[in-house]
């Protein structure tokens, strides 16, 4: 008998989205746990190894001040960037120039054409600017998928730092 991620990965193998089969990645090794707790710790000190929930997480004050700083949380991404101050613990100068970094900005928010349209609109016309949530699917799931969605971002941060 197949131990169940196995199980679970086999039926995801067969299964295609517009064409493109599923991947299954290969879940975090104790090394890497261990890599990544390294560098939370350089983040917040006071973070333990049993801060594994939400409302464990949100009480490190230094946690959430970086993560406040320097990530961006949404529904289909989740990322991490310099936040180019020089008075900046954490972060390295950006190796790009100035004038450069500045001009970044984050992912944009899905955003539909109209409020009643199925047709989104395309990436160039709202990458600088604000966006929200609001087209996306959990924006009209439950509270409970909701609540689900953020515990996911977390974990997001724990494997992709």
């Amino acid at each position: 008998m197949l131990p169940p991620i196995e199980l679970i990965k086999s039926t995801f193998s067969g299964l295609e989205l517009k064409g493109v089969p599923v991947k299954s990645l290969e879940a975090a090794s104790e090394e890497d746990i261990e890599r990544l707790f390294a560098k939370i710790i350089t983040v917040d000190s006071s973070v333990q190894k049993s801060d594994t929930q939400k409302r464990d997480l949100s009480k490190r004050k230094k946690l959430q001040e970086y993560l406040d700083r320097h990530c961006v949380c949404r529904h289909y991404y989740f990322s991490i960037r310099k936040c180019g101050s020089t008075d900046c613990a954490i972060c390295s100068v950006p190796r790009l120039p100035p004038e450069v970094f500045q001009q970044l900005s984050s992912f944009p928010d899905p955003m539909k054409a109209t409020e009643k349209s199925e047709a989104y609109l395309p990436f160039e016309s709202v990458y600088v600017q604000t966006t929200t949530e609001n087209f996306v699917l959990h924006s009209r799931l439950s509270p409970v998928h909701q609540i689900t969605n953020h515990f996911v971002c977390v974990v997001k941060l724990c494997v992709m730092h």
